[in-house]
């Protein structure tokens, strides 16, 4: 029994699946959602709670997950994903490329595309291959400036359980858009 009230009623509603034949109810799981979040809490002028981000809820729970040392390995073991990151300047050949490991509990799928978009993504694989590779702008050691860089991420191992994001949209920086994050 963990003394954080996430896990523990999380513990709870568990067991009470596994051992039930009927429909459940995790109301003491949502209890404690709310209270550890107060953002999952948040009320509409209705009087009823607003709907909330899933993705924003399952980072949530891997935070919680990640601080309970007894089930921290069970869980990275069944949904930890192991990418490898290399990075290579665009603008500077002789600059070498730097190579990381990074885990993570997800992968994203980009599935963008539609009427007019050059990029029609048709299957989870290619929206999974399209969020492996992206340039980003970062600073060059090499060059003494931000320089362009191309960033690609390769699979080095998947758990027995994988979480899969559909990204429906991203933010991009436009020209009207400098004191702020940018567009969907």
């Amino acid at each position: 029994s963990s003394r954080n009230p996430v896990i523990s009623s999380l513990g709870a509603l568990i067991r009470n699946l596994e051992t039930t034949g009927t429909t459940v109810t995790p109301y003491e799981f949502v209890q404690a959602v709310r209270t550890t979040f107060p953002a999952f809490a948040q009320m509409s002028n209705g009087g009823g709670f607003v709907q909330q981000d899933a993705e924003e809820f399952y980072s949530a729970l891997n935070s919680e997950l990640g601080r309970e040392d007894r089930i921290r390995q069970i869980y990275n073991d069944a949904m930890e994903i192991t990418l490898e990151e290399k990075l290579e300047c665009l603008e500077s050949p002789t600059e070498a490329p730097t190579i990381r490991t990074d885990k993570m509990f997800k992968l994203v799928c980009n599935i963008q595309g539609g009427a007019g978009s050059t990029i029609n993504i048709d299957y989870m694989r290619d929206g999974i291959k399209l969020g492996l590779q992206t340039n980003i702008e970062k600073f060059s050691e090499s060059l003494q400036r931000n320089a362009q860089y191309k960033k690609t991420l390769s699979i080095a191992n998947l758990p027995k359980c994988i979480c899969v994001q559909f990204m429906r949209f991203f933010w991009k920086a436009t020209p009207e858009s400098r004191d702020q994050a940018g567009v969907k």
